[in-house]
C-alpha cells in the first residue's frame, strides 16, 4: 500500500478504498496518450459507482494542476515524486492501469495504453480475479509483458550486461521466423 499527496493537499492511502474497486492508473501530465485518455476515464468515474478512479502522476504540483483543471477531471489524482510507486509496480510507462479489488488485491493483469484501459475493465470481468495478489506489495510478481520470462526469450532483445546477446536472433538462427532475405551482417 502507498501514501501519496493529493493535487489538492493532503494525503491519500490506497489502503482508504478499501472495500472498493479501484482503477489505479499512472500517469503524466506530458503523456500526449495520458489526454486521450483522461476524458474516458472521467466518464468512467460518474457512470461506475461500483469503481473508483485513482490517477497517480508525476511531476510538480503546479503542472498536474494545470493539467487536471484543462482536462475538467473529477476524480483522485496524487502525485508520486519520480517513479516510486510505478517500482513497486514494476512497470515505467503511462498511460498503465491496473484493477484492484475490494480486499486491496490485484484483480486482473496490466492494462497499458489508452485502449486496453479504457474498454476495461467490463463489468464482467470486475468480479473475477485470475490471481491473489496484494496490491503494490513488495516483491509481487505482476503479470507484465517486459518481465523476466520476456527477458530469458532469445527472440527479445537483451539489456547490456546480461551475458546473452544484445540483439534478437536472426531468421537463419530461428527456424520458426520466417524471412525471405538473408540476413545483414551485423557490423
Amino acid at each position: 500500500m502507498f501514501r501519496l499527496a493529493r493535487l489538492e493537499g493532503g494525503d491519500l492511502a490506497l489502503e482508504e478504498y478499501r472495500g472498493r474497486q479501484v482503477l489505479l492508473v499512472f500517469s503524466d501530465p506530458q503523456c500526449g496518450p495520458c489526454d486521450q485518455l483522461a476524458p474516458h476515464l472521467e466518464r468512467l468515474h460518474h457512470e461506475r459507482r461500483d469503481l473508483q478512479v485513482l490517477m497517480v502522476s508525476r511531476q510538480d504540483v503546479e503542472t498536474n494542476r494545470q493539467k487536471v483543471a484543462k482536462l475538467g477531471l473529477t476524480f483522485p489524482v496524487v502525485l508520486q515524486k519520480s517513479w516510486e510507486i510505478s517500482l513497486l509496480y514494476g512497470m515505467f510507462a503511462t498511460p498503465v492501469g491496473y484493477l484492484i479489488d475490494e480486499q486491496g488485491v490485484l484483480a486482473s493483469d496490466v492494462a497499458v495504453g489508452v485502449e486496453p484501459i479504457w474498454r476495461w475493465p467490463p463489468a464482467e470481468r470486475l468480479h473475477q480475479r485470475p490471481t491473489a495478489q496484494p496490491a503494490c506489495a513488495p516483491g509481487a510478481r505482476l503479470r507484465n509483458p517486459f518481465t523476466r520470462a520476456n527477458l530469458r526469450n532469445p527472440d527479445y532483445p537483451q539489456p547490456k550486461g546480461s551475458g546473452q546477446k544484445a540483439t534478437p536472433r536472426t531468421s537463419h538462427e530461428n527456424p520458426t521466423r520466417k524471412s525471405k532475405r538473408p540476413p545483414k551482417p551485423l557490423r
